[in-house]
């Protein structure tokens, strides 16, 4: 058998790739455009007719990711599975282990959004708020009655999540964290 050919990645996925590493361990502001060619093996030239200036390249990076579509891809537990606390928890693990798997993006976004960078600070609004729009729906639609107001309880997960991954930047995030304080959470908005 013979495996399927792969496909090169493009100069703009090169230029995205290269991006969101150096960016990841320096900062934007850490590094120049003449780094970024080097290390996606192109010139300068060539960077700017991607991406007109940095501000457009960090946004790219981030957008390009298309995290609503991973969100809206995520399957809500039966109710065969359990509880809807059970479910709840599942379901939210399920969300954690893709954020954990987009650990370079949410530090960069950390950090950036720390160092006043709008761009940042924007796509980061954003994304929050795509987040607790989904979670409102899953929490409508698949779940019994709730403690809390649908709004509310959906805030919560997302803060809870978002929090986490400040934690993750520090070091201060284990699994069994996670579970225990899912766990928690799901307590107070299922009841």
């Amino acid at each position: 058998m013979t495996a399927a050919p792969t496909t090169a990645p493009t100069t703009r996925e090169r230029i995205l790739e290269a991006t969101l590493e150096l960016t990841a361990r320096r900062g934007s502001d850490g590094m120049s455009m003449r780094e970024l060619a080097d290390a996606c093996g192109v010139n300068v030239a060539a960077l700017y007719y991607h991406f007109p200036s940095k501000a457009e390249l960090l946004r790219a990076v981030i957008e390009e990711r298309q995290y609503d579509a991973m969100m809206a891809d995520v399957v809500v537990p039966p109710a065969s599975f359990g509880t809807d606390r059970e479910r709840l928890v599942q379901l939210m693990l399920v969300v954690w282990q893709g954020l954990e798997g987009e650990e370079r993006v949410w530090r960069l976004l950390l950090a950036e959004s720390c160092h006043n960078n709008g761009d940042a600070q924007e796509v980061a609004r954003a994304l929050v708020r795509s987040f607790e729009d989904l979670a409102a729906v899953w929490l409508r639609d698949e779940f019994g009655e709730l403690a809390l107001p649908e709004p509310v309880a959906a805030r919560l997960l997302a803060d809870f999540l978002f929090a986490n991954l400040a934690r993750m930047a520090i070091g201060a995030v284990t699994k069994k964290s996670i579970r225990d304080g899912l766990a928690s959470l799901a307590e107070v908005i299922c009841g």
